[in-house]
């Protein structure tokens, strides 16, 4: 049992996506909303589907965002972000980045490293939307340097019950 606490604790540390996309190869899970995200990594355009999302309206009209794209390649992105309005979302507020690609491997920003310049296009419990650039980016170990993050445009429209 701690074996696998120490591992998912590492996972976490890392940057590892709580909901991590589907294996290279399978369909990719029914998205609670819909969206899509078009990004670079490196060369290489991606245009992933919306695979889970989270927004959430918190304590001071802080609304925290978690927004995961996955398809059936392989291919991943993870944003997770506070704000309190549409506009420029300070670096601070970015508390996770990770990208990955079959192509061009995978990439994480690191705190107080990376600046993301994210602009919030919409922000409400209706859609979410906004544009990105982050560099430098890192490799999951936090040190290697890995390819940026390049022309990210993400929406999201959460599906209400």
């Amino acid at each position: 049992m701690l074996p696998r606490l120490a591992l998912a604790a590492c996972a976490l540390l890392l940057g590892a996506p709580a909901h991590a996309g589907p294996p290279p190869g399978r369909a990719a899970p029914a998205a609670n909303g819909t969206g899509r995200a078009t990004f670079r990594l490196g060369a290489h355009l991606h245009s992933l589907p919306l695979t889970h999302q989270e927004v959430k309206a918190g304590a001071g009209g802080m609304t925290r965002v978690t927004v995961e794209y996955a398809d059936d390649q392989g291919n991943q992105l993870q944003l997770t972000f506070g704000a309190r309005a549409k506009g420029v979302v300070p670096d601070t507020q970015i508390t996770g980045v990770v990208a990955r690609s079959r192509a061009a491997g995978a990439a994480r920003a690191a705190v107080g490293q990376t600046r993301c310049g994210l602009t919030l296009e919409a922000l409400s419990d209706q859609q979410v939307s906004g544009r990105a650039t982050c560099r430098p980016m890192f490799a999951l170990d936090g040190r290697t340097p890995a390819h940026d993050l390049a022309d990210l445009e993400f929406s999201v429209r959460p599906r209400r019950n």
